[in-house]
């Protein structure tokens, strides 16, 4: 809602009864009886013949409180105003949380997986880049969680203050407005900036405290005042949305239209981190950057970036466990059975069962976790160890890889490597040991 140009403006009305000047954010009145109690000028009506007039100003009240009584004035419109813009707010945010609803809804067998993957797996990666989703231990899900919560509970929060107190308490528009091209002159209707170097050739001046201002035309007060109630209402919706909380209301939302576009996707990868659905089946996975590992021989090799996934193990709509990690794509790698072969599993540990490396997992993720053994943190943690399986390579004794490091089985990765060596030694990760 705009407010109504034809409110009554103090300084409008003021400017037409006596002239005004602006200076130092205050109002000074214009008057030509002098008294002897305000600041001395002279306004020089005619500069070709020194027709003067001796002015005296009288200290008036600030910009700042000027407006905070024109607010005060006008303080049963502001707040119906202010009202106004609140059921505007509302109305529109129930028409965008009603779209959401039904998003969610249509592909509701989707929801609690993908909002376990996004806000129960994603965080632990996520949250050492940029920490938009706080994990909730206590919920296992992030604060803010879409499911078996509506945004009509949201307008229960308490508010932030009295949107018309803290419109009171605003910096000065009206100084804002001014103070940058003060001082001015206002009278009959018509704003002058005074200035010592003219743009035009004028034949009215003041001077001030020594000081011989020209009067250049800015612009009409009616062109002022308009700007003014235009800012003013704009800063009316502002405090309007935080008042209710809004703006928090605002986020929650985008946050929950984002997970209901995200749930439509067979594929969504956010800052390295990814989940993939294929063939009725969700999957998890990490991105590897191309990496170089140097043999016994010292011999390199490059290796392409490729991406680790878990497979999760769904029951009755929830995600009650997880698969040893792969590697997605046609792949050669020391620590994979095959050469050139897809989705292989990766060996963690050649000295350790499958159940072994899980419960290192799970021991690992309990630490973390203060005692909890969350689905969500083994999951990351495990595409965390297969990363590093692959970057790093295994150390010690009674470790054998399925294929050894060397020239014969890695021919490509090593003339990749031969092909651009300053470029491929920076990624140097660590050397394989063959025992």
């Amino acid at each position: 809602m705009a407010i109504n140009v034809a409110l009554p403006h103090y300084m409008y009305g003021l400017a037409e009864r006596n002239p005004i000047i602006i200076l130092n954010g205050r109002i000074y009145l214009v008057e030509h009886e002098i008294t002897g109690s305000g600041k001395s000028a002279t306004l020089i009506s005619n500069r070709a013949t020194n027709n003067s007039t001796q002015i005296e100003l009288i200290e008036s009240e600030t910009l700042q409180n000027y407006e905070r009584r024109f607010l005060t004035d006008n303080k049963s419109l502001i707040k119906k105003i202010i009202q106004e813009h609140v059921q505007a707010d509302d109305s529109d945010l129930e028409r965008k949380t009603r779209r959401a609803e039904q998003d969610l809804f249509a592909l509701k067998e989707r929801v609690p997986i993908i909002e376990f993957i996004y806000y129960g797996v994603f965080p632990y990666h996520l949250k050492k880049q940029k920490p938009v989703r706080k994990i909730n231990p206590k919920s296992r899900l992030v604060e803010g969680s879409l499911l078996g919560k509506y945004i009509s509970s949201f307008y229960s929060q308490s508010s932030q203050g009295d949107p018309y107190q803290r419109l009171l308490d605003s910096k000065s528009l009206l100084e804002e407005m001014l103070c940058p091209i003060a001082p001015l002159l206002m009278t009959k209707g018509f704003c002058y900036r005074l200035t010592t170097k003219p743009k035009s050739k004028t034949v009215q001046m003041v001077m001030l405290d020594g000081t011989q201002y020209h009067l250049d035309p800015h612009r009409s007060i009616d062109d002022i005042e308009s700007e003014f109630l235009q800012q003013l209402d704009e800063r009316i919706a502002r405090v309007a949305s935080e008042d209710t909380s809004l703006l928090d209301l605002e986020s929650k939302l985008r946050a929950r239209s984002d997970f209901a576009r995200i749930i439509k996707k067979d594929h969504h990868e956010e800052g390295g981190i990814n989940f993939l659905i294929k063939a009725g089946k969700y999957y998890v996975g990490m991105h590897v950057p191309e990496f170089t590992l140097q043999d016994s021989d010292g011999n390199f090799y490059a290796f392409n970036s490729c991406t680790v996934s878990v497979e999760l193990m769904v029951q009755n709509g929830k995600v009650t466990d997880w698969i040893r990690p792969i590697v997605w794509e046609t792949y050669s790698h020391p620590f994979l059975s095959n050469l050139n072969s897809s989705r292989q599993n990766i060996c963690l540990s050649s000295a350790k069962s499958a159940e072994q490396v899980k419960a290192d997992i799970i021991r690992d993720c309990r630490t973390a976790d203060r005692g909890k053994t969350w689905v969500e943190h083994q999951i990351y943690l495990v595409l965390m160890k297969a990363v590093d399986t692959l970057r790093s390579g295994y150390f010690g004794d009674h470790i054998t890889p399925y294929n050894h490091l060397n020239i014969i089985s890695f021919e490509e990765e090593n003339s990749r490597y031969l092909s651009n060596p300053s470029k491929y030694k920076r990624n140097l990760t660590n050397s394989i040991k063959d025992k």
